[in-house]
């Protein structure tokens, strides 16, 4: 049954209403908007940051970036005579800006020097140094990117992988012969698919006996990605792999004390076309320091300031944050500036990279802040 409609004619919005304008003390025309652009003050920086936690395995070089990959095995069958190893790799994508002719040279190199999860690229520049012989050499054309390629496994290698926990513990180093064409995604020991890389093993057990074959999978394997090119004096960066953070400063020191942020939403100029990879997912949070780039890489951002994510596509001229929570939290500490961080979303899962324009751009290209919020309580405009 429909219900009723009732038309009241002649009331107005809030009249007699005790949680109205009247009761708070605030007018319609205490709502202010106010629409700030950038100070000039804007800066990128770079974080040096381990890939360990990367389900993907980056090798090759590709819109300036370059990277190699690291890789080791454990749990060896004890006392094993190696007869046979073989290591597989599959392919999961590739970024390349040539056609499908384009072939990647990969080589395959005993590691001599210890390493860990607390590498970054800026390690990757002297890996030549710690490294051994070349054990295998392979050429993976870019349309058969998805497909299977492994390398033979010197016996006498594995062997002394068995043997000595601490020479296993130093791996083996994928790289691709430079200038590489592409760059090559692999899945790593933390893929939740399987397609992770495997070491097929064939061996005589301990004792003696038939011929065993046993599969193992990475204890560990990191991927060291460096960048090539440092922003230019009208870029901002932000961006995956080796992480580049952005800060943007504007200048509330004309807002009244103690405003309510109703709203407040950060609009973007993104350099369309000129992204690394298409799709990078950023977010905006109000930093903990005026100079974040001195703090820990990992306490930078005030709790709960951090925005929703948005995604900037390679074509996207704009990308708009809603930063709400950060202004909040500024506005009652009384500092002239305002800064918002930007950052990557997954900065040591992948690589990518968004460029934005700096304060010298035009304009209609400049980064803006749009605050909408409420005067304290008996204040008008």
């Amino acid at each position: 049954m429909a219900l009723p409609v009732v038309l009241l004619i002649g009331c107005s919005m809030g009249a007699d209403n005790q949680a109205g304008f009247e009761y708070t003390g605030r007018g319609p025309s205490s709502i202010l908007s106010d629409t700030l652009t950038v100070t000039g003050t804007d800066t990128t920086w770079m974080v040096d940051l381990s890939l360990e936690e990367s389900p993907r395995l980056f090798v090759g070089e590709f819109g300036g970036y370059e990277a190699a990959a690291l890789i080791r095995f454990a749990d060896f069958p004890v006392g094993a005579q190696v007869v046979q190893a073989r290591l597989i790799f599959r392919g999961v994508e590739a970024d390349a800006s040539g056609d499908s002719t384009d072939t990647i040279d990969l080589s395959l190199y005993r590691v001599t020097a210890a390493w860990d999860s607390s590498w970054t690229g800026k390690d990757l520049p002297g890996l030549s140094s710690g490294l051994g012989e070349l054990l295998a050499e392979a050429h993976i054309p870019l349309s058969a990117i998805a497909d299977t390629f492994s390398f033979s496994m010197p016996a006498d290698l594995l062997q002394s992988w068995v043997d000595d926990a601490a020479s296993a513990a130093r791996g083996v180093a994928l790289m691709a012969a430079s200038p590489a064409p592409f760059f090559l995604h692999l899945d790593s020991a933390e893929a939740l698919r399987d397609g992770r890389p495997k070491l097929k093993l064939r061996y005589v057990p301990s004792g003696g006996g038939n011929v065993r074959e046993e599969e193992l999978t990475p204890a560990m394997d990191l991927s060291l990605v460096t960048f090539a090119d440092a922003p230019t004096v009208d870029e901002l960066w932000v961006g995956r792999g080796t992480p580049y953070r952005t800060l943007l400063t504007f200048d509330v020191s004309h807002f009244p004390t103690g405003i309510t942020v109703n709203r407040a939403v950060l609009r973007l100029g993104v350099r369309q076309n000129e992204a690394v990879t298409d799709g990078v997912a950023i977010v905006a949070a109000l930093p903990l320091s005026q100079e974040p780039w001195y703090l820990m890489i990992n306490e930078t951002m005030t709790p709960g300031t951090t925005s929703y994510s948005t995604l900037v596509a390679l074509s996207d001229s704009t990308a708009s944050l809603v930063v709400t929570s950060a202004a909040a939290a500024h506005f009652p500490k009384n500092l002239p500036q305002l800064g918002l961080m930007l950052v990557a979303v997954g900065e040591g899962s992948g690589i990518g990279m968004i460029k934005l324009w700096d304060s010298t751009a035009e304009s209609q290209k400049l980064a803006r802040l749009e605050i909408i919020y409420s005067l304290p309580s008996g204040m008008t405009p």
